[in-house]
């Protein structure tokens, strides 16, 4: 009964203070059928659609969902002590993802879960599982796990400890409106993350598009089955015959350095790096075609002149050059004084013979290019990214005016792709700010019938980023 889920001890006060009246504060524990279960510890095999799914941490998604590019099966028999069921939720107990958690979905089909998963089977009678999901991903939720996790060569909790977890439980309708509330921002948000990978492979597709068969200085696509003699072979195919391919080291611009890395060792210590100052980029500033504009590092501007061969310049293309591998942006026109940092390649090229946008783009999309970094690393994962890599990637370099026809048309789509990923991480931070708010109580939506004004607040609040009307 609801009235014994304080049995674990007496209702504490919740993230942001005393619990609202009717709410309790219970463990973990009390909300399972039994003690949390370690999954198998058999290997993934191949995926194959009649066997059973394996669930393993990578598989979760920072959302928790299971991604749809990571896939393994385990065998029929060892899978059947380990099959999730409606209810079933997962806990990540090890790694840099330790407490990560997923919800099971009937609709992901036949599952069972791997050895680093801890589950808890939670009883729907006493919680909805779809509210302490919610809650798996809260503020109050990531403080304890910061609290419990012990740290060694790898981040980890156990089950012991996870059923202890407290959790914050409304009265059973209130959780289920409640789930029900960001289950709907849950899912605009994944129709606004479709909406941009699609776009996305639009825009791979026009640039494979542009940049094999051309375009005329109308904007007109052009038939190399019409005009083959128009066409020629070339190291990438066929391409037009006003056309050169030239290695990307062929592109660079007459500056020194025109491609850079660094500092290294002792040219900039760590020590060294400042709160306020001289943007030092990194990784963090390198996103696919988009430029972020969130500085963490700096350095102090007396130290600008020793490392002014690091200065990034209005138009480089940045590749990132460990992480994920390859990774590129264009450095804005309004950079201001920014330095580079070994994480990343800073290339210069000649905006007269090549344009940053069309090398950027290919790095990012072009099939081309991704099958030079493939046989540079041997076929596998390239961890890291070498100049002399670079150097010889090979581009289609159509005529000038060609390319900036192009640009437009590529540009235009990119900015299409960037506005719709402003409006998704709008979108998320409202997300995150209505959780915070529903899963402690300080929100209280506990008439289903204020479902639907609220939904529809938050829906049409995610287009300016405001809060919904609560």
């Amino acid at each position: 009964m609801p009235g014994e889920l304080g049995a674990a001890g007496p209702a504490q006060p919740g993230p942001s203070g005393s619990l609202p009246p009717g709410w309790t504060m219970v463990r973990l524990s009390d909300l399972a059928h039994e003690r949390g279960r370690y999954g198998c510890n058999a290997p993934a095999q191949p995926y194959h659609a009649s066997l059973p799914r394996y669930v393993r941490i990578t598989d979760i998604d920072d959302s928790g969902k299971l991604r749809p590019d990571s896939w393994a099966s385990i065998d029929e028999a060892l899978a059947r002590p380990y099959l999730l069921r409606s209810g079933d939720l997962l806990f990540a107990r090890s790694g840099a993802t330790a407490g990560k958690t997923y919800l099971y979905d009937p609709r992901d089909g036949v599952c069972a879960h791997a050895g680093y998963l801890v589950r808890f089977a939670l009883r729907t009678d006493l919680c909805v599982p779809a509210f302490v999901a919610q809650w798996t991903r809260s503020g109050g939720y990531r403080s304890w796990l910061r609290g419990t996790l012990r740290r060694g060569a790898q981040p980890n909790v156990n089950a012991v400890e996870l059923a202890r977890l407290p959790v914050p439980l409304p009265p059973l309708e209130e959780q289920r409106v409640i789930a029900e509330v960001l289950r709907a921002c849950d899912d605009v948000i994944d129709r606004s993350a479709r909406i941009i990978a699609q776009l996305r492979l639009v825009l791979a597709s026009m640039l494979r598009d542009l940049l094999t068969r051309g375009v005329t200085l109308e904007g007109r696509l052009r038939d190399p089955e019409a005009e083959p003699d128009q066409y020629h072979d070339t190291p990438l195919g066929r391409l037009p015959r006003t056309w050169e391919v030239l290695p990307m080291g062929k592109l660079l611009a007459d500056v020194t350095p025109a491609m850079r890395s660094g500092p290294f060792g002792s040219e900039l210590r760590k020590s060294e790096l400042v709160p306020a100052g001289v943007p030092l980029l990194g990784i963090d500033n390198v996103q696919v075609d988009q430029f972020v504009r969130t500085y963490r590092r700096f350095v102090r501007p007396g130290r600008v002149e020793s490392l002014r061969r690091y200065t990034v310049r209005p138009g480089d293309v940045l590749v990132t050059v460990m992480g994920t591998v390859g990774r590129s942006c264009v450095v804005p026109n309004d950079i201001g004084l920014a330095l580079s940092s070994k994480h990343i390649w800073a290339l210069t090229l000649d905006h007269g013979r090549y344009l940053p946008l069309l090398a950027s783009l290919q790095l990012n999309h072009a099939p081309w290019v991704q099958e030079h970094f493939a046989r540079e690393g041997q076929g596998g994962t390239m961890t890291a990214i070498r100049s002399d890599t670079l150097r010889k990637t090979l581009l289609p370099v159509p005529p000038i005016l060609e390319q900036r026809c192009m640009a437009n048309r590529l540009g235009r789509l990119r900015d299409r792709v960037a506005a719709e990923r402003a409006l998704l991480a709008r979108r998320e931070r409202l997300r995150e700010r209505l959780r915070e708010d529903l899963v402690t109580g300080r929100v209280r939506i506990a008439d289903p019938a204020e479902f639907a004004d609220f939904a529809a607040s938050a829906e049409a609040a995610t287009a300016s980023g405001e809060a919904p009307a609560t």
